[in-house]
């Protein structure tokens, strides 16, 4: 595990943009690391992230034998959530709404839901970042429409609209993951519509 922080020591007022645009370009390294490996391997390397923005501790902590320049607090600790939270949506990079607004001038992102992580009692909005701003591949900039009409119809409680449109969008990106989630979702509740869910996906695993 990797963590890393912006605007300290040194400030920065663009510090989530810059975060989630270094996230970005981690998992672009890695994709073309990926393509000079040999074909035998039994796994293919990975990475999940997850960004949080907020008021944290930050200076030196440990021993003078051993010291460490770092961030500490509960905004810290959703950061690490969120990176599990990659788990249950199928996704690679996870933004808090607090990062995401912080960046949203200077990425392409969509909207994944609210979760409430290990831990936390209030539920967050959660972001994937796709691309810079104006670098939507040609495959995104179809799909992205269909992923935020199918997302709108499952919030307004329409299952079986967002099921043909989530059909529709596993068929423009049939590998992603939260496409999968939210296909499955949708038949799911076009079966057995549920009486009491409060539109917040719980998730019990860090």
């Amino acid at each position: 595990c990797i963590m890393a922080f912006w605007n300290a020591p040194l400030e920065n007022a663009a510090h989530a943009r810059d975060a989630v645009l270094s996230a970005l370009q981690c998992q672009r390294v890695i994709a073309e690391l990926n393509k000079s490996l040999d074909a035998g391997l039994p796994e293919t390397p990975a990475i999940r992230i997850g960004i949080n923005t907020g008021s944290m501790n930050v200076g030196f902590t440990g021993t003078e034998r051993k010291l460490a320049y770092t961030v500490i607090g509960d905004e810290v600790n959703l950061a690490s959530r969120l990176e599990g939270a990659n788990k249950f949506f199928g996704s690679d990079i996870i933004v808090s709404s607090a990062t995401y607004e912080g960046a949203k001038d200077a990425v392409e992102a969509r909207y994944l839901g609210r979760a409430r992580v290990v831990g936390k009692a209030v539920p967050v909005p959660v972001y994937e970042p796709l691309s810079e701003k104006g670098r939507l591949s040609a495959a995104w900039a179809e799909a992205l429409p269909v992923w935020e009409k199918g997302v709108k119809a499952f919030y307004d409680k329409k299952y079986e609209q967002s099921l043909g449109v989530f059909t529709e969008f596993a068929k423009l990106m049939p590998e992603d993951g939260p496409g999968a989630l939210y296909l499955n979702l949708s038949r799911d509740y076009t079966a057995l519509p549920p009486d009491d869910w409060d539109q917040v996906f719980n998730l019990t695993a860090k």
